[in-house]
This record gives structure tokens, C-alpha cells and sequence, in this order.
């Protein structure tokens, strides 16, 4: 058993998941009667992200355990999302390097912005750093506008080269998204580029893919043209998820349209 430092004192802990000790010897809060419903479905999520024997999926459920503990322990969120890290660097393939990096990077961007920024630039495929880079603006947009309009220069500089436009459409969508509230009409000339490039795409499932993403883009600030969009995308596996990004949105926007009964 590997010893792991616990304040002053060292405890065996078993190994996990792959052999990296999960957030710096972190383990789940043991449940206890009348603990809180969130301490109890926190603890047992990260329990079961110590149990992934896969670096890439293990560094995603740690990213998404730390951002469930944003809010509530942003101590013991930051070892976790340290350990997601240290996972995702030891990935050896690159592109599920990146997309382990781009989770940690979005995990960050509410809590740690220059640490996020960093994660994020170093992501080695231009797909996912563009939209990583998209998400740290959006999360500094309300705090430090010059820098959130850098980062999104940054991430449109980075999608637009993009030579597959399977990759592109989904990139120039997400940067659109982080745009949407400060500049629509700059996110909306984006949404077009990415919707073009997306219909320029032969094969009909990564089509459908790339139309989803422009979509999920769309539905906060065009929801009629975002139906129609989500309509067209011919695929049922892509196109029910696109229809109900709408629907996410519309009831996000009017509750109280949204909560008449659905009748099938």
C-alpha cells in the first residue's frame, strides 16, 4: 500500500483506478445519518470516478466531481480538479489528452481563471483548445471584460484555420456561445459560419454532430431559427438531444409557457 500524506501524518490508502492516487489522498466522505443529500451523492460520485481504470475518463468524472464542489468546498475542489489534471497529463495519446485537459480547463474556469487559461492553451488539438478557450471568457466576461474579449479573439483565431469543417463547425459554435450575452451580433455572424461549414459536411452522422453543436449555440439567443435547424439534422441520435437544447432554453426563458403538459 502507497502512503499518502495526511497532515502531520502519513496512511496507507489502496491504489486507484489507474495507480494516481486520486486528489492528493482524497477519499470520499464517509456517509453518515443525516448528512446531506449533496454530501452523499458528491461522495459516492467520487467514489466511483476513483474506480475508472481509464486515465481519459477518470480526469473527466474527477473534473465534473470538482465542479459539483465549486460552490460548496472550493478547497477540496481544487485537489480534486489538481489530481484531474495530473491524470490528464499522463494520457499519452493526444487526442484524449486534450479532450481530458478540455474538461479540466471548464471544471476551472469558474474558480481558478489564470489556471483554467493555462490548461487550456496547453491542450494540443485546436478543436478543443478554441471551445476551452471560449469557456474561461465567458466565465471572466462579467469580472475582466479585456481579458474575456482576448481569450475569445484567441479561441476564434484558433477555430477558424480548423481544416475539417466537422472539427471547425463545433469549435466556431462554442466560441459563438461565449459570445452570445456580450456580442450577439458578432455570435451570430459566428453561428452562421459554423452552420455553413456544418451543412458542408458529406457523411451524415458527423454532419448531424456538427449541426447539434450549432444548435446548442443557437437555442439561448435564436430559438426559432434553432428549432429549425435542430428539424433538419437528420439523424434521431443527434437530433433529439438538439431539439430539447431548445426546449432548455425556452423554458429557461419562459418558465411558465414551458410547464404545460407535454402530450405525446
Amino acid at each position: 500500500n502507497a502512503a499518502v500524506a495526511v497532515g502531520p501524518q502519513a496512511r496507507s490508502v489502496p491504489p486507484q483506478g489507474h495507480g494516481i492516487r486520486t486528489a492528493a489522498g482524497e477519499d470520499p466522505d464517509p456517509v453518515r445519518p443525516g448528512g446531506s443529500r449533496h454530501t452523499r451523492i458528491v461522495s459516492d460520485a467520487l467514489r466511483a470516478a476513483q474506480s475508472i481504470t481509464d486515465e481519459n475518463s477518470e480526469a473527466r468524472a474527477l473534473a465534473a466531481v470538482a465542479g459539483a464542489l465549486a460552490v460548496t468546498d472550493p478547497g477540496r475542489a481544487a485537489r480534486i480538479i489538481a489530481d484531474a489534471e495530473r491524470v490528464a497529463q499522463s494520457i499519452p495519446d493526444a487526442d484524449r489528452k486534450a479532450a481530458a485537459l478540455a474538461a479540466v480547463a471548464g471544471a476551472l474556469a469558474v474558480t481558478d481563471s489564470d489556471r483554467a487559461e493555462r490548461v487550456a492553451r496547453s491542450i494540443p488539438g485546436a478543436c478543443l483548445r478554441a471551445p476551452a478557450l471560449a469557456v474561461v471568457a465567458a466565465a471572466l466576461a462579467a469580472t475582466d471584460a479585456d481579458r474575456a474579449a482576448r481569450l475569445i479573439a484567441d479561441a476564434e483565431r484558433v477555430a477558424r484555420p480548423i481544416p475539417r469543417a466537422s472539427l471547425r463547425a463545433p469549435a466556431l459554435a462554442a466560441v459563438a456561445r461565449a459570445l452570445a450575452v456580450t456580442d450577439p451580433g458578432r455570435a451570430g455572424r459566428l453561428i452562421t459560419d459554423a452552420e455553413r461549414a456544418a451543412q458542408s459536411i458529406p457523411d451524415a452522422d458527423r454532419k448531424a454532430a456538427a449541426l447539434a453543436a450549432v444548435v446548442e449555440a443557437l437555442a439561448a439567443t435564436d430559438s426559432d431559427r434553432a428549432e429549425r435547424v435542430a428539424r433538419s439534422i437528420p439523424g434521431a441520435s443527434s437530433r433529439a438531444p438538439a431539439l430539447a437544447a431548445v426546449a432548455r432554453a425556452l423554458a429557461a426563458a419562459d418558465p411558465g409557457r414551458a410547464a404545460h403538459p407535454v402530450t405525446a
